[in-house]
């Protein structure tokens, strides 16, 4: 939520269900829907099934859904902000990167381009394990799905797997910068979708039930 608040302004996800089967790419990091979001699993399994909708998990435990996966990816346990900052680095390096909504959207991108520079695809295999090949591969389905159409792109959802760290919110600052710089926000079939911890935990948020904000998230 830190980082959400910090770099969008809400906490919540920007989408719908419907636009898991709208996408054309659907990356799920950290989280385990079929177990803790049967609903949302659903959904995904219906657009994989039925759409062809592609599915990128990075996850080191094998879920559910790794039997209906393109790309599954296993990172070493703590090694989450590397494997984010690869992709966005193969995202630059590639010409992937969404450069009107970069213009039109964003802030800072040449001094965050300096830091994920470094991270390139080979650096990042040996500190996370991740294969330089596969890295590039996720990074390019993520970012350039091959859209079914002019509104068609990528979702995006984590769990609490990626943010129960240490350095949660640098991790869910890296998953916002990979879909600000692909510009897989604001249209139907994309968006960023934080699968919460508890059932209503959005809504009472939004109600002004946290201890430090009243309703709309003011001081």
């Amino acid at each position: 939520v830190e980082a959400m608040l910090s770099q969008l302004g809400s906490g919540a996800t920007s989408n719908s269900y419907s636009d898991f089967e709208t996408a054309s790419c659907v990356m799920i990091v950290g989280a385990d829907p079929s177990s803790n979001h049967p609903v949302i699993a659903s959904r995904i399994r219906k657009a994989i099934d039925n759409n062809g909708v592609k599915l990128i998990i990075i996850n080191p435990k094998r879920i559910d859904l790794c039997d209906r996966t393109d790309l599954w990816i296993q990172p070493n346990a703590g090694t989450d902000v590397a494997v984010l900052n690869g992709m966005a680095n193969v995202i630059i390096r590639d010409q992937l990167v969404d450069k009107e909504f970069v213009q039109q959207r964003t802030e800072g991108f040449k001094e965050w381009r300096s830091t994920v520079e470094a991270y390139t695809p080979e650096r990042v295999e040996k500190i996370s394990g991740v294969p330089a090949d596969l890295l590039t591969r996720a990074a390019h389905l993520y970012a350039n799905p091959g859209k079914k159409d002019q509104q068609s792109g990528s979702c995006l959802l984590w769990g609490m797997g990626i943010t129960q760290h240490t350095n949660g919110t640098d991790n869910a600052t890296a998953l916002l910068n990979l879909a600000l710089v692909s510009g897989q926000l604001g249209k139907i079939g994309n968006g960023i979708s934080p699968l919460r911890g508890q059932n209503n935990v959005q809504g009472t948020g939004d109600m002004g039930c946290l201890p430090d904000s009243l309703p709309g998230y003011q001081n």
